[in-house]
């Protein structure tokens, strides 16, 4: 009988431990979440717009200036790209001076990361620290649900700063 208590109490204890290790990831996960809606939001935001599907097409700095760079402090990014539909860059900018003129991928996964999804966020590890990236086509304004061709992709980015990383870590 002692034994089977004692096992008892230990699947017990286990039971918690592994619930406990569940939603600590769940909350960690939330957060997280919430910090990139920012990021998720400009992308969505500014790839349904006529004005950005005009842009693909003209590369005009100035409405760069105003609409893309300001937007960076608005949204909590620190770095945009703006492609052509064949990955010919048209514009990028950043607001930390990292000089990443491109985005560090390999030319070969250019064509693969709209295959399934209209939105796409990952993770580069740079010379500056880890680089959160989130993109999405481009389509008219009419088109919210993206149904016609892709006429550009649009990316903008998060450094995962020191300052950054400790603010995660003091809400988790």
């Amino acid at each position: 009988a002692s034994l089977f208590l004692t096992y008892s109490e230990r699947h017990k204890l286990n039971l918690l431990f592994q619930q406990e290790k569940n939603e600590r990831k769940i909350l960690v996960d939330r957060i997280l979440s919430l910090k990139s809606a920012s990021l998720h939001s400009l992308v969505n935001d500014y790839t349904f717009f006529d004005e950005m599907v005009q842009f693909v097409r003209t590369g005009d700095r100035k409405w760069a200036a105003e609409n893309i760079e300001t937007a960076l402090t608005t949204f909590n990014a620190n770095v945009a790209w703006v492609y052509k539909t064949d990955f010919s860059l048209v514009y990028s900018t950043d607001n930390l001076q990292l000089n990443i003129q491109e985005i560090p991928l390999p030319e070969e996964a250019h064509s693969k990361l709209f295959i399934k999804n209209h939105f796409v966020v990952f993770y580069i590890q740079t010379s500056h620290g880890l680089l959160e990236i989130h993109g999405a086509t481009i389509h008219p304004t009419s088109d919210y649900e993206r149904k016609t061709p892709a006429q550009g992709y649009f990316f903008v980015g998060r450094l995962w700063t020191k300052n950054y990383i400790d603010e995660i870590s003091n809400l988790t």
